[in-house]
C-alpha cells in the first residue's frame, strides 16, 4: 500500500480548513482573495471574509487616537438591524468616509489571540467599499450630548461628562463635527443645559451639502 507523507496530510487539512473558513459568510472566496489570506490564520479559524455596514452618522467615543469620533459598524447577520458598534480599536476606517451615506464594505476580520484589556478582541484588514448609499435627506438620528460618569450610551458606547467642544461660538462633536441649531434658541437652550448637571440628547439631521450635524431638538433629563 503507497503511504501518505505528512506534507500531504497538512495539505489536505489546510484544503478543508480553506474550504470551511472561506464560505463562512455564505460566500466563495475566490483565488485572488485567497492569495492574501495567510493559510496557518485560516487553518486555526482565525481569519474569515466578512460584510460590514457603516452608519451614515458618527458618533463621539472619547478616544484621542480616533480624535474623539468613531464609526457605528454591523457586521454579518446584524446588518439591517438596530445594533450598533463602535469601531474603536478595530484598525476600519472607510477610505474618504462622508457623513450622511452607508456604506457596505468587506474585510479580513482577523481573532486576536491576546488582546490588550482595554482594547479590541479582533482587527480589520484588506477593507473594500462594495457600495455607498445615500441616507434620505431628512433621516434623523439620536446623539448623547452629555451624560453623568458611569453611565452608558444605548449603542454600548462609554462617555464622560459632556463631549461638545465649543470654537469660536459654534459647537461641535469632539473637536470634529460643527453642530448648527436649527434655531438661535436651540442653541441658547443647548448652552444653558451644559452649564448644570444635566443628561442631554438631541435629534439630528445632516446639513447639504453634509458635513455639519443640524441640531433639530433637546432632550433634557434633570
Amino acid at each position: 500500500m503507497k503511504k501518505i507523507g505528512i506534507a500531504t496530510i497538512l495539505s489536505l487539512l489546510v484544503f478543508v480548513m480553506t474550504t470551511q473558513s472561506c464560505s463562512l459568510n455564505g460566500r466563495d472566496v475566490n483565488d485572488s482573495e485567497l492569495s492574501t489570506i495567510a493559510p496557518e490564520l485560516l487553518l486555526l479559524g482565525l481569519r474569515k471574509r466578512v460584510s460590514i455596514r457603516v452608519n451614515h452618522y458618527q458618533v463621539y467615543c472619547g478616544f484621542m487616537d480616533a480624535g474623539g469620533i468613531c464609526n457605528l459598524l454591523q457586521e454579518g447577520a446584524a446588518i439591517g438591524g438596530t445594533v450598533w458598534s463602535s469601531n474603536w480599536g478595530t484598525g476600519l476606517a472607510v477610505q474618504d468616509y462622508q457623513l450622511g451615506n452607508y456604506y457596505l464594505l468587506s474585510a479580513d476580520r482577523v481573532e486576536i489571540l491576546d488582546p490588550p484589556a482595554d482594547g479590541s478582541s479582533f482587527r480589520y484588514e484588506n477593507i473594500q467599499i462594495l457600495q455607498i448609499t445615500p441616507a434620505a435627506p431628512d433621516e434623523s438620528f439620536d446623539l448623547a450630548l452629555r451624560v453623568d460618569d458611569g453611565m452608558t450610551d444605548p449603542n454600548g458606547l462609554y462617555y464622560f461628562n459632556s463631549f461638545l467642544t465649543l470654537q469660536s461660538g459654534v459647537f461641535y462633536l469632539g473637536d470634529q463635527i460643527p453642530i448648527d441649531c436649527a434655531s438661535a434658541g436651540l442653541c441658547t437652550e443647548l448652552d444653558n443645559n451644559l452649564q448644570v448637571n444635566q443628561v442631554i440628547r438631541g435629534t439630528f439631521t445632516h446639513s447639504s451639502p453634509s458635513g455639519t450635524y443640524v441640531l433639530n431638538s433637546l432632550t433634557v433629563v434633570p
